[in-house]
């Protein structure tokens, strides 16, 4: 029975507000101050903090700190959200239906080789051989985002472990939101997104579904966002046949907001055949031992298929998982597509690679597939 409340602090277009947590005990109570204090001093949830990487190390930036969205500036959030709502045409082009624009890469060069043989060279090495084929039916996967050097290897077991299901006729890729750009669940207005093997298709069907369903268009939660980019790579070397993708940006927003997108998004999937992509890192610069244990946590949960359970350890323990948000959309849609049957493909942290096992990251890789399966 739950005695106590927690507050946490939480960013929306940059107003800072309270939600109330129910929780048990002056044990709680304990554990979330740390937290808060944690984040605090890190600068979460305004800034960069623990979500976001220096411009050095395991998921590396490519941009200078200063041309990333600040999130003190409320004002830029207001803008963003005045022309969402109004839908106001931008610089680029954008307006309130899908576009005919293509979106370019952000972090070829830097996350992935930006030489297109060199890049599917790369891609294929890191999927390796394809994998005995079962029945064909919709998935769901986790998978790790930050640069191929270091996350690689974990992401191309998810996919490849996804391809014994069959092509699928549409990709859901839910991303992390690290600039923290619009509602809780965004799509884009672009026709295609482009990487250096060529341009993906995204499925128009679908994203005009979930709009007519209530979910925004945000394009400036797109433009310097990696998460969702750094999947595309892959799918364009499994599937040489163009797949539609979905991109939605996530955050971690309110249980409610997650619960309804999740819903709506249930509802706007129109194929038995689909994958559903959350883009995920894990622990974000702990020490490799304390990343692994805080992980685990985490995980145990997420292999249950406790989307509740999930998202509110992840809120107490002030985890570091930039794609939580995501994550807890999965879980729920999980058990909308029946997909009751969880594993483990691939756990690693940067210091497998780097041998710096000081301050970590850790990547993980988790196929959810159907019990028949």
């Amino acid at each position: 029975m739950a005695t106590g409340v927690a507050l946490r602090f939480s960013s929306h277009w940059g107003v800072r507000r309270r939600e109330l947590l129910p929780r048990g005990g002056t044990s709680h109570r304990r554990t979330q101050k740390g937290t808060l204090r944690r984040r605090i001093s890190s600068g979460f949830p305004f800034g960069r903090g623990g979500f976001e990487p220096p411009l050095t190390g395991p998921e590396p930036a490519v941009l200078p700190l200063n041309d990333l969205p600040d999130e003190t500036a409320w004002y830029a959030r207001v803008r963003a959200l005045v022309k969402t709502r109004l839908g106001w045409a931008d610089e680029r082009g954008y307006n309130g239906g899908m576009g005919s624009g293509v979106r370019q890469p952000v972090v070829a060069g830097s996350f992935y080789p930006g030489e297109r043989a060199r890049l599917r060279a790369l891609v294929e090495g890191l999927l390796g051989e394809p994998t005995p084929a079962r029945a064909p039916s919709s998935v769901g996967l986790i998978v790790p985002h930050a640069g191929y050097e270091y996350s690689g290897r974990v992401a191309g077991a998810g996919l490849r472990a996804a391809t014994a299901f069959g092509r699928p006729e549409a990709v859901i890729i839910l991303g992390a939101s690290h600039s923290r750009l619009g509602d809780a669940l965004v799509v884009p207005g672009d026709a295609a997104w482009r990487t250096p093997l060529g341009d993906v298709p995204l499925d128009d069907g679908t994203i005009e579904r979930l709009v007519s369903l209530g979910v925004s268009r945000s394009p400036d939660a797109f433009r310097r966002e990696h998460s969702m980019e750094v999947v595309l790579p892959f799918l364009q070397v499994l599937f040489p046949e163009p797949t539609p993708v979905v991109p939605v940006c996530v955050q971690l927003a309110p249980w409610s907001a997650l619960n309804e997108g999740a819903r709506r998004l249930g509802e706007a999937l129109g194929s038995d055949r689909v994958w559903v992509v959350a883009s995920s890192d894990f622990t974000h610069y702990e020490p490799d031992a304390a990343a692994r244990a805080l992980d685990r946590s985490a995980l145990d949960l997420i292999l249950a298929g406790d989307a509740q359970g999930f998202y509110r350890h992840t809120i107490e323990r002030g985890l570091s998982i930039c794609g939580a948000g995501a994550i807890t959309v999965l879980l729920l849609l999980a058990r909308t597509l029946g997909l009751g049957r969880s594993s483990l493909v691939d756990y690693a942290t940067s210091g497998d690679i780097t041998g710096d096992r000081s301050a970590v990251v850790g990547y993980a890789a988790v196929l959810f597939a159907k019990e028949n399966s």
